[in-house]
């Protein structure tokens, strides 16, 4: 009996060195994905605002930036896959579309990338969650986000998956809440936060 627990225990011990170490991190990702809005162009970003509020509630989860200035849906589109194998998240939070309002690109379009979006952050087993385009109110400015958003919350229905609405959630005091006009500012990002924030399971520790 003795011989024989002490090749189990051989056993298992080769089993653990043949599959390497685990990554605590696996699977407890949470990805902010999007353009310059999700970098924190001209202030911090609201991913770390986001981190903050997990830690505070007791969450695990890390909280991995991955926003790329002046994307556009279509190249979201082209850069998904590599950030989901790369990140492994469970949850990716997805607030593209900005660059496609300023240059002109149809709102059928955006809508569609972000729905390719979506459908390869299941096939990756990762939680999308989108989000509305944020206003734009520079000066001389012809973009019009409020002519997107229509589309992407009709989007989120049709796929099943949650929308947070962070345009409604700043309009009404933009002004206060942008560097620019277009990309928010320190109380800004901590509200697009507080957005995402609610749509994850993490509120007291969960």
């Amino acid at each position: 009996m003795n011989e024989f627990r002490k090749n189990k225990a051989v056993y298992l011990l080769v089993l653990v060195m043949l599959a390497g170490p685990v990554s605590a991190a696996y699977g407890d990702n949470v990805v902010a994905f999007g353009d310059s809005i999700t970098v924190g162009y001209g202030s911090v970003p609201y991913s770390l605002h986001l981190q903050e509020l997990i830690n505070n509630s007791g969450g695990g989860a890390t909280v991995v930036n991955e926003g790329r200035d002046g994307e556009r849906t279509i190249s979201g589109v082209g850069r998904i896959d590599g950030v989901l194998t790369a990140d492994h998240p469970a949850y990716i939070l997805i607030m593209e579309g900005a660059n496609d309002v300023i240059a002109g690109i149809s709102p059928a379009t955006t809508k569609f990338n972000l729905g390719v979006m979506i459908d390869k952050s299941v096939a990756h087993k990762a939680v999308p969650i989108i989000s509305t385009i944020t206003p734009d109110t520079r000066p001389g400015a012809q973009s019009r986000p409020e002519d997107y958003n229509p589309s992407i919350a009709a989007l989120a229905g049709e796929k099943s998956v949650t929308l947070v609405d962070s345009y409604a959630s700043v309009v009404s005091n933009w002004s206060a809440l942008t560097v620019d006009g277009l990309h928010p500012n320190e109380e800004g990002a901590r509200i697009l936060a507080q957005g995402f924030y609610a749509a994850l399971p993490y509120q007291g520790g969960g």
